[in-house]
């Protein structure tokens, strides 16, 4: 299990107590603690779309810098 399934795992199982229970505040408490998990999910996304573009924009670079060092050879 990925941290990200991990993340969305424990927003639904608290989505899922907080329907099971009977206390406004322990309903509240998880209804808080859901929200959490899903932003921590979301951050985690957009974290790993991030580090994406960063090595293709490295990947990129490097292919270039080998483009140009195989010119400079030639």
């Amino acid at each position: 299990m990925s941290t990200l399934e991990f993340y969305q795992e424990r927003a639904a199982q608290c989505a899922r107590e907080a329907e099971a229970t009977n206390l406004v505040n322990v309903r509240d408490r998880l209804l808080n603690a859901r929200l959490t998990w899903l932003q921590m999910a979301e951050r985690l996304e957009r974290t790993n779309e991030s580090r994406a573009v960063g090595l293709a924009h490295k990947a990129e670079a490097l292919a270039q810098a080998a483009k140009e060092a195989e010119m400079a050879t030639n």
